[in-house]
C-alpha cells in the first residue's frame, strides 16, 4: 500500500488523533526517520535523567524508611512503565507498520454502505475513547504536576510572615539541595510529565482506535450472516452460499488481525501489568505513610486512581472483543436458517464451531485482557498491600 493511500485512511476524522499523536512522540512508523530518532531520543533522554533521583532515594533509604522508600518505588516504576511502554514501542515498530497497513485496507476493503456504517459506528466509539482517555491524562497531569505549588500559590494569595514549606514531586535524593534548586526541578518534572503523558497517550489511544477498526469487522460479519438468511428477491440458494462465504472469510481475515494485535502488544502488556500490581502494593503503603500529610495524601490518592484507570482502559479492549466476537456464535443460528438450501446450513455449522471460544487479547499468554482479570489484580494488589504494611514500624 502506498504512503498517500494509507495516510488518506489515518487522516479521517476517527484516526487522526491517533496519527498525531503518534507524530508528536515519534512512534509514527510512516514518518520521517529523522525527526521520529530525534524525538525518541528526547523522550528516552528525559525519562532516563528524571529517574534517576528516585534511584539514588532507594540507594539511600531502603531498609531505613519504608514510607520514602515506597514512594520512590513508585516513582521509578510509573517512569519505568513509560520508559519500557515506549522503548517495547519502538523496537516493534515493523510489526506495528504491518498492523497500521492491515487497518487501512480492512478499512478501504468494505464498499457495502450498510457495512461502512458499521465499521464508522465501531471507529466512533474508539475516538469517543480516545478523545476522553486523552482529555484525563491531560487533566490528571496538570492536576498532579501543579498540586506540589500549592504552598507557592498560597504565599501569593494569603501570604504569612515566612515563606511556606515547599512540597516536592517525589521525596528522591537528587544530589543538590532540593528547596535551593526547587523550581528547576519543578521544570524538569513538568517537562517529564508531559513527555510521559504524550507517550501514554500516543500508545494506549492507538491500540484502543485499532481494536475497534476489528470489532466493526466482527460486526460486518455478524451483518453477513444476517442478511445471507433473509430471502432476497432474486435466486436466494447462491446469495445465501455467496454471502455466508464471504462473511467466513472475513471472519479468518479478522481472526488474523487479532492474531497481529495480540503479538504486536503482548509483551507490553506483561510488563504493564507486572509494573501496576506492584505500582498499585507500594502506592498503598505511601499512602498509609502519608496520612499526616494531606496534600501528598492527596496526590498519592490520585495517583492511585490513576493507575487503576490506566489499568482499566488497558483491559476495556480485550474485553470488547470477547464481547463481540461471542455475539458472531449467536448471529451464526440467531436467524432464519431453516430457510436457506442445505450446503449453507453446512457452513453455518461450521461457523458455529468456529465461534464457540471468544476471540482474546493476552499478555504474552499469561493474562487475558478483560474485566474479571483486571478485578482479580485488584484484589491481588489489596492483599500484597497488607503484607507490605505489615513491614512498618
Amino acid at each position: 500500500m502506498d504512503l498517500e493511500t494509507l495516510n488518506s485512511v489515518y487522516d479521517n476524522e476517527y484516526l487522526k488523533i491517533n496519527k498525531i499523536l503518534q507524530e508528536l512522540t515519534g512512534l509514527w512508523p510512516f514518518g520521517s526517520k529523522k525527526q521520529n530518532f530525534i524525538r525518541r531520543v528526547i523522550a528516552l533522554s528525559t525519562l532516563s535523567i528524571i529517574i534517576m533521583p528516585c534511584l539514588n532515594a532507594l540507594r539511600v533509604w531502603c531498609g531505613k524508611d519504608l514510607g520514602i522508600c515506597s514512594e520512590n518505588i513508585c516513582g521509578s516504576l510509573y517512569v519505568m512503565a513509560c520508559f519500557s511502554k515506549y522503548l517495547v514501542t519502538v523496537l516493534n515498530e515493523g510489526s506495528l507498520k504491518i498492523l497500521y497497513e492491515h487497518v487501512a485496507a480492512m478499512w478501504l476493503s468494505i464498499k457495502d454502505p450498510n457495512e461502512k456504517e458499521l465499521m464508522i459506528k465501531y471507529a466512533k466509539s474508539g475516538h469517543l475513547k480516545t478523545v476522553g482517555y486523552c482529555a484525563y491524562l491531560g487533566l490528571a497531569a496538570v492536576g498532579f504536576s501543579q498540586f506540589t505549588m500549592y504552598p507557592v500559590f498560597l504565599d501569593i494569595i494569603k501570604p504569612l510572615n515566612g515563606s511556606r514549606q515547599k512540597l516536592l514531586f517525589v521525596k528522591a535524593e537528587y544530589g543538590v539541595d532540593p528547596f535551593e534548586h526547587y523550581y528547576k526541578i519543578y521544570a524538569a518534572y513538568c517537562i517529564a510529565t508531559i513527555v510521559s503523558a504524550l507517550a501514554f497517550m500516543a500508545i494506549d489511544t492507538t491500540y484502543t482506535a485499532i481494536v475497534h477498526q476489528n470489532l466493526g469487522v466482527f460486526g460486518v460479519v455478524r451483518y453477513r450472516l444476517r442478511i445471507a438468511t433473509q430471502i432476497p428477491p432474486h435466486d436466494s440458494q447462491d446469495y445465501a452460499y455467496n454471502t455466508i462465504v464471504s462473511a467466513i472469510k472475513l471472519h479468518e481475515k479478522s481472526l488474523e488481525f487479532i492474531k497481529l494485535i495480540d503479538s504486536s502488544y503482548s509483551i507490553l502488556f506483561l510488563i504493564l501489568i507486572l509494573q501496576c500490581v506492584i505500582f498499585m502494593a507500594f502506592g498503598m503503603v505511601t499512602i498509609m505513610e502519608n496520612m499526616s500529610e494531606p496534600i501528598d495524601l492527596i496526590r498519592m490518592v490520585l495517583f492511585q486512581i490513576g493507575v487503576a484507570v490506566h489499568l482499566f482502559y488497558m483491559n476495556w479492549p480485550g474485553q470488547l472483543v470477547v464481547n463481540e466476537s461471542s455475539k458472531i456464535h449467536l448471529a451464526a443460528y440467531q436467524n432464519q436458517w431453516y430457510a436457506i438450501p442445505e450446503r449453507a446450513k453446512r457452513l453455518l455449522k461450521i461457523m458455529m464451531i468456529r465461534t464457540t471460544r471468544p476471540s482474546r487479547l493476552s499478555a504474552a499468554g499469561f493474562y487475558d485482557m478483560n474485566f474479571e482479570n483486571y478485578g482479580s489484580i485488584i484484589k491481588s494488589t489489596l492483599s500484597y498491600s497488607a503484607v507490605l504494611a505489615s513491614f512498618r514500624e
